[in-house]
């Protein structure tokens, strides 16, 4: 819907807060993200998708990220937790070195993955968070009501340390568990 509904998207860049490093296209999150949603921008002036894949040098879009500063983070939650590629019990994934990207591994798949670091994602404006379905429901309490263990729901580390407000979206059943 969005896609359709505004018309100017010049001065727009979208950077994925994680990406699949495999060349299956039916995994790939840019794929999907461009299938779904540029393609279905009606305009001349399409956002720029600033690309995380198999062919580029990392450092080279961390270097043009360290001049942008995010204005909105959308993120996901995942029943385990997880958010962008920041997967449970990977305590790496907290490292404080100024990093931009990282690259994980999910154990249950069999390709690496590149994810925006904590620090980057939380350099932004404003974050809002998408969560549905009841498979959710559990991590979602947890993130928002529940011990502060960001090494089992890693997501939790924002909502607990993003100094703005987080706005966050949720179907009923995902919602379930909330107080």
């Amino acid at each position: 819907m969005l896609a359709g509904r505004i018309k100017h998207w010049a001065n727009t860049q979208f950077i994925l807060s994680d990406e699949r490093l495999t060349y299956n296209k039916k995994l790939s999150n840019t794929a999907m993200f461009e299938e779904n949603f540029i393609k279905k921008i009606k305009s001349n002036n399409e956002p720029l998708l600033i690309q995380n894949n198999l062919n580029d040098i990392q450092s080279i879009i961390e270097n043009r990220l360290k001049s942008l500063t995010p204005n909105l983070a959308v993120l996901g939650l995942g029943a385990d937790g997880h958010t962008a590629s920041l997967f449970p019990g990977d305590p790496e994934i907290f490292n404080e070195n100024d990093d931009i990207l990282i690259k994980t591994k999910n154990d249950s798949e069999d390709f690496d993955r590149i994810s925006l670091t904590f620090d980057y994602l939380m350099k932004a404006e404003e974050i809002l968070f998408l969560v549905n379905g009841k498979e959710k429901a559990e991590a979602l309490r947890e993130c928002l009501e529940g011990r502060f263990n960001p090494v089992q729901y890693p997501a939790q580390f924002i909502f607990k340390n993003y100094k703005n407000d987080i706005h966050v979206l949720c179907d009923q059943l995902a919602a379930k568990y909330l107080a």
